[in-house]
């Protein structure tokens, strides 16, 4: 059952010997990297991927085993943690100086690899959407969910399978909460070391998952789905409720900084939210921006309580652009920019995003 993992450097049309897998060899049809994937003295086959996509191959999307939670990655990562947490720990006392620790899980990221018993937690409960691509959006917009597509049981085009799909959504969910289990050991750790009351906690994700809602899967849009992240902040003084407050992932430096008492360093694009978690007092609001390529072209959106506007440039040249309404969340089925109606607050949100971008 052991799995090893191998990156290639390979040149166009190069002959590649694979270290660790006997006489495997894999001819590579253009440069890039290939990950293979070796168990035991079986080399799964590499599936040819259209050139469009990523130069990544990867052996199978989904995948678990009844073992324990330590021999996955998730698991070793959670142990390091742990481990430090003891280390820095004298009978509930710190010792040595004040830590810092960031522990970075690897799941829910593809591939969707996680104990058999989250696989079995999740049997029966996913359901999977049937959505569309918003009507008017651009085409550099979308996506045909390459990243997936580059792995071995996935079609390299169309759509996927009903069992497929819902194969994906158990993977993913199994991951979250194999993941939510190894956060769980690592505060529990904290709990035991007497450290717990005197350390901030921050849990967030780089970036959200499309479920086919707009007939995507993944990430690498700036759509809602693909952009919202859960963001969990404990600490001294800070009382446990929700926030509706728009923030971005850039407020986190300043905000830990605050909530220690250091002084943050001059010029930092993000805010510093402490006295909204210690003393409910609201930041300046801002209009949260994210950006994302597609080849030469850049999208930039930002987020109102009421819009999202999104711009597709070349260089200095606008291609396009993209409006969204809807309350208490963003309706993302109609493209409603150029529309006569909504004249007024495109220009006055595309004047916030070249603010917020300060283009």
């Amino acid at each position: 059952q052991t799995e090893v993992e191998m990156e290639v450097e390979v040149e166009a049309e190069a002959e590649v010997e694979v270290e660790g897998a006997g006489d495997t060899t894999d001819r590579a049809d253009r440069a890039g990297r290939r990950l293979v994937r070796h168990r035991g003295l079986e080399v799964i086959e590499l599936c040819v991927v259209p050139e469009a996509r990523r130069f990544q191959v990867r052996a199978v999307i989904e995948d678990h085993a009844d073992l324990p939670e330590e021999e996955f990655p998730d698991g070793m990562i959670a142990n390091e943690a742990i481990r430090r947490i003891a280390e820095h720990s004298v009978g509930g006392e710190r010792a040595g100086e004040p830590l810092f620790l960031a522990v970075g899980f690897l799941k829910p990221h593809l591939p969707f690899v996680s104990p058999s018993k989250y696989w079995d937690l999740h049997k029966g409960t996913n359901r999977v959407l049937q959505g569309r691509a918003p009507v008017g959006a651009p085409e550099f917009a979308l996506h045909d969910s390459g990243e997936l597509r580059a792995y071995q049981d996935v079609p390299d085009e169309g759509d996927f399978s009903p069992e497929l799909a819902s194969r994906l959504v158990r993977g993913y969910r199994a991951c979250a909460s194999f993941v939510d289990a190894q956060i769980g050991r690592v505060l529990n750790a904290l709990e035991e070391s007497g450290l717990a009351e005197d350390t901030i906690v921050v849990v967030w994700g780089d970036h959200g998952w499309h479920f086919n809602e707009l007939g995507m899967w993944a990430k690498q849009t700036v759509y809602e789905q693909a952009l919202r992240v859960p963001l969990i902040i404990s600490g001294p003084g800070i009382e446990g409720r929700e926030l509706s407050s728009f923030v971005e992932l850039v407020d986190l430096f300043p905000t830990l900084a605050g909530l220690a008492g250091l002084e943050a360093p001059a010029g930092l694009d993000g805010r510093d939210l402490s006295g909204l978690l210690l003393d409910d007092r609201e930041p300046i609001p801002v209009a949260p921006r994210a950006q994302y390529p597609r080849g030469d072209v850049m999208g930039r959106t930002i987020r109102t309580q009421t819009h999202r506007f999104t711009e597709w440039r070349r260089a200095e040249e606008l291609l396009a652009t993209e409006l969204y309404s809807g309350l208490p969340s963003i309706n993302e089925e109609q493209n409603l920019a150029e529309e006569d109606a909504s004249s007024s607050v495109e220009f006055e949100l595309q004047e916030l995003l070249m603010r917020r971008f300060k283009l």
